[in-house]
Formats: C-alpha cells, structure tokens, sequence
C-alpha cells in the first residue's frame, strides 16, 4: 500500500480587495521604461539634427538611464506596487538632477537646461502612460 504525500491542490494566496497589484513584471516595467528612455533621445537626435556617429548615442543615453534607474531602485519602483506613482515621480525627478549632475561631472555639459525640463516632462507622460494603459487593461480583464 502507498500512500500519497502530494496535496490535490496547491493552495492560492488570497489577494486582499483594495490591496496594490502590479500590473506588469518587472521585468516588462524595466524595458518599457527603457524603451521611453530610448524613444526620448532618439526625438533629441531628430529634432537637433544629429548626424553624427554613435558617440552622442552613449553620451546621452548613459546619463539618462543611470540617472532614472539608480533612483528607481532606490525608491523600489520595480519592487513594491504601493505608490508606484509616487515612487514614478520621486525616480524620474532625482533622475533628471542625477542626470544633469553626470552630463556636468563626466561630459562638460551644463548641469541643468530646458533638456532637463523636457526631459522629465517626456519620461513621466510615457512612463506614466503605459502604466496606465497596463492598469487600464488588467482592471477590464479583471471586470471580465
């Protein structure tokens, strides 16, 4: 006689109704928020006419990025899904003076201008959008 020791099921963990989800894995948040990263200096290069090689690639996309994800994992935006706004914000706003901060320090650039304004205006419209967009869909497929 043998005896089974597998459950017939696996326990679910409940979620608790009001409680914060995350609406994409991330995973999925850390590209999206890169591609807006991308997408940003790449309508910098078209809009400043930049022709030339890839050097001004790394030279603006290097500070960027660690500007926004140095602060983004220090506000746990990719860990915790309580005030992801607020965490979006906080990491996008200390982004942009870490950001000028690096192009100042390392690529003779100033510190702060309209690039920084625009900068963060951009990135919270895109980053901000597809997270609503995702919120948006996971809320109808949950109505479902």
């Amino acid at each position: 006689m043998t005896t089974s020791t597998a459950p017939e099921s696996a326990p679910t963990r409940r979620r608790r109704p009001g409680a914060p989800t995350r609406f994409a894995p991330w995973w999925v948040a850390v590209l999206a928020d890169f591609v807006c990263i991308l997408a940003f200096v790449l309508g910098g290069k078209e809009s400043h006419n930049i022709k030339e090689g890839f050097v001004w690639i790394f030279e603006v996309v290097f500070p960027l990025t660690v500007g926004f994800f140095v602060p983004a994992a220090a506000f746990q935006l990719y860990r915790k899904p309580t005030n992801a706004w607020l965490r979006l914000m906080g990491s996008i706003l200390v982004g942009v003076v870490l950001w000028g901060a690096i192009r100042y320090l390392f690529f003779d650039r100033y510190f702060f201008s309209v690039s920084n304004v625009v900068g963060a205006a951009f990135l919270l419209a895109t980053m901000g959008g597809w997270r609503l967009v995702a919120r948006g869909i996971q809320r109808s497929r949950a109505r479902q």
